[in-house]
């Protein structure tokens, strides 16, 4: 019973993300470096939930999938991505506004080729750290 609750409110943050990434991306005014970010961390979470609510029906109604290793080492290793990715978006918001507030005379730090240095830095950053997930991992089932 609780994980259908949990699907719900995986289901509105979900909605909520998406309906706060839509205005961003389709208003032009809204495109600043500032909202970007906001955007990628929305995405971030949007793509979490989305996750996590098939990782839960999957668990309710496909039980057999998280029996295998094979299986098993890849949804953790996406699971822990998926996480890692929210966290990593947070950092990389911190590192960009701290760094324009900073060092706001340098022209290099105001530019949109930082904005993206730090947006795929923090993707690499979580998939480097979710990687002991794949390679520790050895129980025979995610149960």
């Amino acid at each position: 019973m609780y994980v259908y609750i949990i699907i719900s409110a995986l289901f509105l943050l979900s909605l909520i993300c998406l309906f706060y990434i839509i205005p961003i991306q389709f208003v032009r005014r809204f495109r600043n470096p500032n909202n970007i970010l906001t955007t990628y961390l929305c995405l971030s979470i949007f793509i979490c939930s989305i996750y996590h609510i098939i990782y839960f029906l999957l668990f309710v109604y496909a039980e057999h999938i998280f029996r295998e290793q094979s299986r098993c080492r890849f949804i953790e290793y996406m699971r822990v991505m998926t996480i890692c990715q929210i966290d990593a978006s947070f950092l990389a918001t911190s590192i960009y506004r701290y760094t324009s507030l900073i060092y706001y005379w340098k022209p290099f730090f105001k530019r949109k080729q930082w904005l993206f240095i730090c947006i795929i830095s923090q993707a690499v950053l979580a998939i480097l750290l979710s990687l002991p997930i794949w390679l520790i991992r050895d129980s025979v089932s995610c149960l």
